[in-house]
């Protein structure tokens, strides 16, 4: 698991094209709106990312993953873990410039290391 975390961090210094963006870092800030939007602030970007909705489906993500999501953003937070997000876009974007907010694409995972 080291040896692919180590492999995904040095593939994240490149510039990143459309397709499999792999965005590796701690949560520095974690937030829930009062409509349910799970919002956090990661290590590698200086703004905040929306992954999913506690009160209904956001992008396709189901309330039950959101809450399983947003324990593992609590969790790593809380343990200072390092979390591993994966998006998968048509767009050519890169860990610290992706959409913000609303406007932020959905993730196809997120993982908490062991680190």
């Amino acid at each position: 698991m080291r040896v692919l975390i180590g492999v995904l961090a040095i593939g994240l210094s490149f510039s990143a094209s459309a397709g499999n963006i792999y965005c590796l870092g701690s949560v520095v800030n974690l937030y829930v709106s009062s409509s349910g939007d799970v919002i956090f602030q990661a290590s590698y970007r200086s703004d905040y990312t929306e992954v999913c909705n506690l009160h209904g489906s956001w992008q396709g993500i189901s309330t039950e993953t959101c809450y399983a999501w947003y324990s593992q953003l609590i969790a790593a937070q809380t343990h200072t873990k390092q979390i591993l997000l994966n998006y998968q876009t048509t767009a050519t974007y890169t860990c610290a410039n992706l959409p913000t907010y609303e406007n932020s694409p959905v993730p196809g995972y997120v993982m908490v290391s062991s680190n």
